[in-house]
């Protein structure tokens, strides 16, 4: 794996797309990372930045072997990565165990064989510091304070982590079943078309979720979901 960090940044996913030629000739598996991340985007082109003790970073990877189930798998190893500190919300939040967002997942694709994955966590949530932008209400706790270079090892590790630890089809849907804050609740989901609501009963062989409605079983690729 070929990994480059950048004291700054604009987006970690803008560089990998501007430079892949180059970059593809060191190794398909590319990581970048950042200490500071000035334009980075996220899901529906929000904004996306990071501060103090946050990680952000992108990651080409080959696709899940269905293809619509990548954001769900990377999700799930980075939970396994940090041994249920993290949770998730379909399709592509992270979350505490006490129900806050505190990082996201997207993907954007290259080709058919290489997807980039940006990937934001927070790992220290300091409420009182100075920022210009909005965070997740949500961080892990932890010592990452003390750890020397944190920015550029820890994407490192969870990187090599996620690269090593690919799951098939069948453990993708079995196991985010269990990592979902969400199982059998009631939720709404929201897309530009139309708002679902009903209770949450998993994810179907390509990733929509399963919404069990007044009027049946309704199955939803994508949208923003909401607990009610």
């Amino acid at each position: 794996m070929y990994h480059q960090h950048f004291e700054q940044c604009q987006s970690t996913q803008s560089y990998i797309k501007e430079n892949w030629k180059e970059l593809s000739k060191k190794d398909q598996k590319v990581l970048i990372s950042t200490d500071k991340q000035t334009a980075g985007v996220g899901r529906r082109g929000t904004g996306w930045n990071n501060y103090e003790y946050a990680l952000a970073f992108s990651m080409t990877l080959a696709p899940s072997p269905e293809f619509s189930l990548t954001s769900l798998e990377l999700g799930i190893l980075i939970c396994e990565f940090y041994s249920r500190r993290v949770v998730l919300k379909w399709p592509n939040d992270l979350i505490t165990s006490d129900i806050k967002k505190c990082g996201g997942i997207i993907c954007n694709v290259i080709d058919s064989k290489t997807i980039i994955a940006g990937i934001g966590l927070n790992l220290f949530l300091n409420e009182e510091q100075d920022h210009d932008f909005k965070i997740p209400p949500g961080g892990i706790y932890s010592n990452i304070p003390e750890i020397e270079n944190f920015k550029e090892e820890l994407p490192k590790a969870l990187a090599t982590f996620i690269h090593e630890n690919r799951l098939t089809n069948k453990e993708i849907l079995e196991k985010f079943n269990s990592y979902c804050v969400h199982m059998d609740k009631k939720v709404k989901i929201v897309d530009t078309i139309e708002e679902t609501s009903g209770f949450f009963k998993g994810v179907n062989e390509n990733g929509s979720a399963i919404l069990e409605t007044e009027s049946g079983i309704k199955n939803v690729m994508s949208g923003s979901l909401f607990l009610e």
